[in-house]
């Protein structure tokens, strides 16, 4: 399972609301709306490159979950999204 890093040509400029984040990327010149887990999920790459493993057991056993399998899914799918955003790509790893 990858490790997952933010971009580092990424320029991002944050305001939460409540339950949703807008996300301005200054280097594209878009704007986005994410949910918590999307925002969250972005935050945590950004100070650490993580795995969607060590991010679903770091949620899940913040919220105590004990079967976090749909978790891991929904975080998958978030991950999928930023890669295709384009804000997060695979650690390379030294051969």
């Amino acid at each position: 399972m990858p490790e997952w890093q933010l971009n580092p040509l990424l320029r991002l400029t944050w305001r939460d609301w409540g339950g949703d984040s807008v996300v301005f990327d200054a280097t594209s010149g878009q704007t986005h709306q994410f949910d918590r887990l999307t925002a969250a999920v972005a935050a945590c790459i950004a100070e650490a490159p993580r795995s969607t493993r060590s991010l679903c057991d770091q949620f899940a056993a913040e919220a105590g979950l004990e079967h976090p399998e749909q978790l891991l899914q929904a975080i998958d799918q978030v991950v999928d999204r930023l890669h295709l955003l384009g804000w997060v790509r695979p650690l390379a790893t030294a051969s």
